[in-house]
């Protein structure tokens, strides 16, 4: 291993996997927070900049994460009954 532990990156190394991320998820190193579409491949809409899938159940598990961050008071608040 490379001496991480906890599985946690930080500063350059954490920059470098994000970018690497977003090539395989969008075809380039920006990122692509505000990314949303059904791509007809049963997976629902995909989203965000690792992909999340409405179908699958892991894009409502950031949105619910991100709630748990903000006290459920924030934006995305207003997409829970279409997600759940």
């Amino acid at each position: 291993m490379l001496g991480i532990s906890n599985a946690m990156l930080c500063g350059c190394p954490k920059a470098l996997a994000l970018q690497i991320t977003n090539v395989y998820e969008n075809g380039d190193t920006a990122f692509h927070y505000e990314y949303c579409e059904d791509l007809k491949d049963g997976r629902g809409f995909t989203a965000g900049i690792a992909g999340f899938c409405s179908g699958t159940g892991d894009a409502w598990d950031v949105v619910q994460a991100y709630h748990k961050l903000t006290g459920g008071k924030d934006d995305m608040s207003q997409f829970d009954k279409t997600m759940e």
